[in-house]
């Protein structure tokens, strides 16, 4: 069951978190493989393909930002542009395929839905399987704790 965890620090900071399950219908296994990383200036998590995490921990070349538009449309013209052309080549059909990926930049969390359509969370958001628990948590522990205690709550 994967769950991925993000959470906005108030000096706009993101902390990322996620477990390290890998999951079918009938198993689950603890992998090294990881589900964030770290490229440039952006912090990904994603859930759902191997592949796709792979692809964009390895291959997906990230755009340049030019600086006459806005985070929002650097992320949705050009990242999110290239993330879909970087899984092209990848062979998990689209019926079969709900991944999402959490995309950290400039103290914003976006969501990439399967469909490619981006949200943009205010303050926290979590993807997988455990997302509305995850979610729940980081709701109900805003003014308890910090962002990494309640990441690692909501994990």
């Amino acid at each position: 069951m994967t769950c991925i965890c993000a959470v906005v620090h108030e000096n706009m900071s993101i902390t990322f978190g996620a477990d390290s399950a890998g999951s079918s219908e009938y198993a689950i296994m603890s992998s090294e493989s990881k589900k964030i990383f770290r490229r440039d200036d952006l912090l990904f998590g994603i859930a759902g393909s191997w592949r796709k995490i792979q692809l964009l921990h390895y291959a997906l070349r990230i755009p340049e930002r030019e600086e006459t538009i806005s985070d929002e449309a650097y992320i949705v013209l050009s990242l999110v542009d290239a993330i879909k052309s970087c899984f092209a080549t990848c062979m998990v059909s689209p019926e079969q395929d709900q991944s999402a990926i959490l995309i950290g930049y400039r103290g914003r969390i976006y969501r990439v839905n399967h469909d490619y359509g981006l949200l943009i969370s205010k303050e926290y958001d979590a993807i997988g399987a455990g997302d509305d628990v995850a979610k729940g948590v980081l709701y109900t522990t805003k003014n308890l704790f910090n962002a990494v205690e309640r990441v690692k709550l909501a994990l």
